[in-house]
């Protein structure tokens, strides 16, 4: 990821002037979307860490309904924390720079941990788990939120593709397959993992948490994908599954 550049902010594969990127982030109002929203609702206990915090957005709402709690955000990516701390300098002790494969937390002392986002990034994911069940105490809530492969939009769009790439293939040419990767200068910002909820349960329970429920998130739908996915929610673009540690 490229280095700071005086008092510009790297956000998205541009930088941006101070002003240039509060107006980008509504100086940090943006109203949450649904899936946080959801995330939202789902936590428990007093003290809650949210990993990926990215600009601090949805730690400065949780703190503002729950005063009462200890709320922490942690993001591996100075820039986010420097775009955070800007938006929210009250807040300077409380978003931290740390990386998910390497918590520097004690054993069993946090409630409650949310990882929206996230997951589909990070090519350590066993390691991850490992160090967010470390530091959950025995009973503790893990909500992870990711993109859902059966989202219908993405469905059609590769189906698409796809037929494209058999009309190549029938008329001698080469085919194509796209990757992934949003921002080409920004490290984090590509998907090299797209689970479905049985996976995702299978690789929790793998790593020592157990099934507490899940749903579906709905944000960026037009007229007709909001239609399918009242109907069918399941083919929503996002997935959020809560488990929670077991006692052992």
């Amino acid at each position: 990821m490229p280095v700071s550049a005086g008092n510009k902010y790297f956000i998205d594969g541009r930088y941006l002037s101070e002003e240039e990127c509060r107006k980008s982030l509504n100086n940090g109002l943006l109203p949450l979307n649904d899936r946080q929203l959801k995330c939202l609702k789902m936590i428990e206990g007093g003290k809650i860490i949210d990993i990926g915090c990215y600009c601090g957005i949805f730690v400065n709402e949780a703190i503002k309904r729950f005063p009462g709690k200890d709320i922490i955000g942690l993001d591996y990516s100075e820039e986010n924390i420097k775009i955070a701390h800007m938006l929210f300098p009250q807040y300077k002790g409380r978003i931290i720079k740390m990386n998910v494969c390497n918590l520097a937390m004690p054993d069993n002392s946090v409630d409650c941990i949310t990882l929206q986002e996230v997951i589909e990034h990070l090519g350590e994911v066993g390691l991850a788990l490992k160090e967010i069940s470390r530091i959950l105490k025995p009973g503790g809530i893990l909500i992870v939120s990711t993109n859902n492969p059966y989202y219908w939009h993405d469905i059609i769009f590769f189906s698409l593709f796809e037929l494209k790439n058999m009309f190549k293939i029938w008329v001698g040419r080469k085919p194509k397959l796209y990757s992934q990767v949003f921002f080409k200068d920004v490290e984090w910002n590509r998907h090299i993992y797209n689970w479905t909820m049985p996976t995702m349960l299978a690789l929790l329970e793998s790593n020592g948490f157990k099934y507490e429920t899940h749903i579906y998130a709905y944000d960026r739908q037009n007229l007709f994908g909001r239609l399918i996915v009242k109907v069918f929610p399941f083919l929503g673009p996002t997935q959020i599954i809560k488990v929670r540690k077991e006692v052992k």
